[in-house]
């Protein structure tokens, strides 16, 4: 269903006015979209004149010029009387005045429960259930969950890749990339060949949250190793304008976008990693070893789950649970990982368990909140990934720091 189908759905009953803003945060574009095919739809009903667009040249929210146009609507199509009236100076009340309750906090006087509290109570009622659930699956059944939870394509074709310059260092060779993973994605990349290159070493392979992060790239360069550093769709170089009102959404528009195309942009992300590391698969046969930061963690954690190419991972500075999102109330940059209903299926330390016995190492993680979490609450949130590399003989693979 589409804009358009809901402002039809009562066609030619009901009379609808779309008041719209030239240069509101929602493209214009769309809402003239809708008008003309509900135009259509009306017109083909022996209505055309029931369903009407205003646009006024100013943002978002309901201006005088749109309050107006509202009440000439009403006033046409509930009283009969088709006139123009214009909004004289009408008195603002002062918030004491409109209060309900003597606080103005509904809730604390009906000492009702919030969205954020259902959404906590939720989470502990699911987890208990997807426990069990993940425990009787086996690993093929937990990732098949995985890839449609996330709507991964049943296969992920090779990136194209293309060279666009080279950079000469006395330690190696610095080559800038482009790969094209999805028709209009085109990721930019950077690859550090050392001087002395082991081709049986695998590469380096790095996904930073703030983008392919110079400092990063350069210290791994320094170890001598190959090391491809990318960045995924949305962000480093790719990251689109912010919203200012929107701090804690982040790249609200697409994610929004990807929820609405029931493509979440976390997936859209994995889908990135893995076909880069599809491409250089071939010329690193021994594998390779993600290093994620930032909110590149969640992405990581699935690309290595998914792929046991991924020989290695380690993540610094990254959430350590979905539930925990859910449990904070204001929280930073979340809802560009957020995948819908995930929590019925897993959360974050099951993929992390899914990697036993692969070395991980999990670096200064933080809170929704970007606040670093203190070791004993670490030591809880890991406890079943603890459990599953104790089970494998691997307790020393796992690394928290």
């Amino acid at each position: 269903m589409d804009q358009a189908d809901l402002v039809t759905l009562r066609a030619p009953d009901v009379s609808v006015l779309l008041l719209t803003a030239t240069r509101d945060f929602f493209d214009i574009r769309g809402c003239w979209d809708v008008f003309r095919e509900a135009k259509r739809m009306y017109g083909a009903l022996g209505h055309a004149e029931r369903v009407d667009l205003f646009e006024y040249n100013d943002t978002h929210g309901f201006s005088k010029p749109r309050r107006e146009a509202a009440v000439r609507w009403m006033r046409r199509w509930l009283l009969r009387t088709d006139d123009a009236p214009t909004e004289g100076d009408i008195p603002v009340a002062p918030d004491r005045d409109l209060l309900c309750t003597a606080s103005g906090q509904v809730l604390k006087e009906f000492k009702g429960k919030s969205v954020f509290d259902l959404n906590a109570q939720d989470e502990r009622d699911l987890a208990a259930a997807r426990a069990a659930r993940v425990a009787s699956w086996t690993r093929d059944d937990f990732l098949r969950e995985v890839r449609k939870a996330i709507r991964l394509p049943d296969r992920i074709e090779p990136a194209k890749r293309t060279e666009t310059g080279t950079v000469m260092r006395e330690s190696g060779t610095i080559t800038k990339l482009l790969f094209d993973t999805e028709p209009g994605i085109r990721l930019p990349g950077l690859f550090f060949t050392p001087k002395e290159s082991d081709p049986s070493r695998p590469w380096v392979v790095l996904v930073a949250g703030e983008g392919k992060a110079k400092r990063s790239f350069e210290k791994l360069a320094e170890s001598g190793r190959s090391v491809l550093a990318i960045d995924l769709r949305g962000m480093g170089e790719l990251t689109p304008p912010p919203v200012s009102w929107a701090r804690t959404c982040g790249d609200l528009h697409e994610a929004l976008l990807g929820l609405y195309l029931d493509r979440p942009l976390l997936g859209q992300r994995v889908v990135d990693l893995l076909s880069v590391l599809e491409q250089a698969a071939p010329s690193s046969p021994a594998g390779f070893r993600l290093v994620a930061t930032g909110l590149a963690g969640p992405i990581a954690l699935h690309a290595a789950a998914l792929d046991p190419r991924v020989i290695e991972l380690s993540v610094e500075g990254s959430i350590v649970s979905w539930a925990g999102v859910v449990r904070t109330p204001m929280n930073f940059d979340q809802l560009t990982n957020v995948v819908p209903a995930v929590l019925k299926v897993y959360d974050l330390p099951d993929l992390a368990a899914a990697l036993a016995p692969r070395p991980l190492t999990v670096r200064s993680p933080v809170y929704p909140l970007a606040k670093p979490i203190p070791p004993e609450d670490v030591q809880e949130a890991f406890g079943k990934v603890k459990a599953a590399y104790t089970r494998l003989g691997a307790e020393n693979r796992l690394i928290l720091r």
